[in-house]
């Protein structure tokens, strides 16, 4: 491993870098005699002019841009290119709003100077689509077509233009209207290519044109320079910053972007809040049937004067060597889930995750947790039913339908009313600003909680039903009876939903 850092690199990488390592080439205009440095990008950025400028003072950056149309009283001409160059490189090119026209363009729309134009352009908008806009330029004087003002090599290479034998073979990257271009627009393409028809200050195109990607198109350097001495001029020179190289220690962010990742268990786990719901009402629903089966066998144990702390004993025990070997051998199932999910999503489900290099983890740490609620639940759940039982039997307590008292009454309704003004307040702060996550999440989980208390009631008053409806009268007492039994299925359902959406 190197020990340059840096800042050591930068100096090491300026001192061989020349203007071809970054995009940048040197020649000699035809026109003018200058030396011109034009970029592989099109665009200068205002950095590299600067550095540029700062190692040759002489440079003079200018922009040219395609303008859609050109526009007078009395006619109209499409596609033309225009320069923003500065006085220092042409002397004659007038301030602000005004401009030069070649005498091939007053002649095709019919002007003069002092008259005023339209000209219309694309120019990207706050969200980077491609709107046009028009302006009026006053013309300030007419030009002829030859000399510093025939010069094809102002208009940058545009990828899908240069090159062109026509205009209407033009990809600019926009729609262009190529129905406008005429028989003479493709005659001055053919013998001018793309020499601009319009010129204006720097400090106006620089206003008009300049964009995200820099407000130059080409940098114009003196006659009296030699194009092999700006060359070696800028060699060793150039800040690779200032000309697009970054140089990153990729060992140190990876190990910061590790250290600093984002805990996405939380997600995972209010993703899965139903499903883990569902899954413990399963197991209550498992162990409550298991001892149901075993509700005869109670009543032995207490019929023959088994103490109601001996038959605890004696259940839990029991119960406690089954739901361990059971949590062991669902935590043995998970890890094989676990192992073939992350396989299929680096195999035939890798398109979820565009990625093959997925590695399955387990931890003690989850799996003891995952054993230890999974026992621990179980004997409460068992707990709280055998002492049901053993309750009922101390106070020789029937299975007949019972009607709630008035105490549960009131306080399932004073619940009712507590719980419903929350759910309409967050309700309609959902709907009018937008709440947070974790406010939509807590309101939907107060309409899901509520929901579930209203079946339930529902299941508890007792029905009027005709005569010949006795089997759905008996069902419907059933679930007065047991009312978990009928809201098990409905979570069940319900949180596979709740899964199916929240995954797309």
């Amino acid at each position: 491993r190197s020990n340059l850092d840096e800042a050591g690199i930068y100096q090491k990488l300026k001192s061989v870098l020349t203007p071809s390592d970054v995009g940048l080439r040197i020649r000699k205009n035809s026109a003018t005699g200058t030396v011109e440095i034009i970029s592989s990008r099109i665009f200068f950025d205002e950095t590299l002019i600067s550095k540029i400028r700062e190692i040759i003072p002489s440079a003079s950056p200018l922009i040219t841009y395609l303008v859609n149309g050109t526009r007078s009283k009395t006619s109209f001409n499409p596609y033309s290119f225009a320069s923003g160059i500065p006085a220092s490189v042409y002397p004659e090119i007038p301030a602000g709003r005004r401009i030069l026209v070649n005498r091939w363009l007053a002649d095709d729309i019919g002007i003069r100077a002092g008259d005023s134009v339209i000209l219309s352009w694309f120019e990207p908008d706050r969200i980077n689509e491609l709107t046009e806009r028009e302006e009026a330029f006053e013309v300030s004087g007419i030009v002829d077509l030859e000399g510093k003002w025939d010069d094809p090599d102002l208009m940058p290479e545009f990828p899908g233009i240069t090159g062109q034998v026509s205009c209407s073979r033009w990809d600019a990257g926009v729609k262009l209207k190529t129905e406008l271009i005429r028989n003479k627009d493709e005659e001055y393409w053919n013998l001018y290519q793309g020499t601009p028809k319009i010129f204006m200050s720097y400090e106006t195109g620089k206003q008009l044109w300049g964009n995200n990607f820099g407000p130059a198109t080409a940098i114009r350097i003196p006659a009296e320079e030699d194009g092999n001495e700006v060359f070696l001029t800028l060699t060793g020179n150039i800040d690779p910053a200032a000309a697009g190289f970054r140089v990153i220690n990729i060992r140190d962010d990876m190990l910061q972007a590790a250290s600093s990742s984002v805990d996405f268990s939380s997600l995972f786990l209010g993703l899965g809040f139903f499903i883990i719901i569902s899954c413990l009402m399963l197991l209550a629903l498992s162990v409550s049937s298991f001892l149901e089966r075993r509700r005869d066998e109670i009543f032995t144990f207490f019929a023959t004067g088994y103490s109601n702390k001996k038959i605890f004993y004696i259940l839990l025990s029991e119960n406690f060597i089954i739901t361990s070997v059971s949590a062991f051998a669902g935590a043995l199932a998970g890890i094989l889930f676990n192992f073939l999910v992350i396989r299929a999503l680096n195999s035939v489900w890798s398109g979820a995750v565009n990625t093959s290099s997925l590695s399955p983890y387990t931890g003690i740490l989850p799996l003891a947790g995952g054993f230890a609620v999974t026992v621990i639940i179980s004997l409460i759940i068992q707990y709280l039913r055998i002492r049901k039982y053993l309750k009922e039997m101390s106070v020789k307590e029937s299975r007949v339908f019972r009607v709630p008292g008035r105490k549960a009454v009131l306080l399932k309704s004073l619940l009712t009313f507590a719980v419903l003004p929350a759910i309409i307040f967050l309700s309609i702060l959902n709907m009018i600003n937008g709440a947070s996550v974790a406010v939509s999440y807590l309101t939907g989980g107060l309409i899901f909680t509520g929901l579930i208390v209203a079946f339930r009631y529902l299941l508890t008053i007792r029905p009027t039903v005709a005569k010949e409806n006795e089997i759905y009268l008996l069902s419907v007492r059933y679930y007065a009876m047991y009312p978990s039994r009928a809201v098990l299925p409905v979570l069940l359902i319900a949180s596979g939903l709740f899964a199916v959406i929240a995954t797309g």
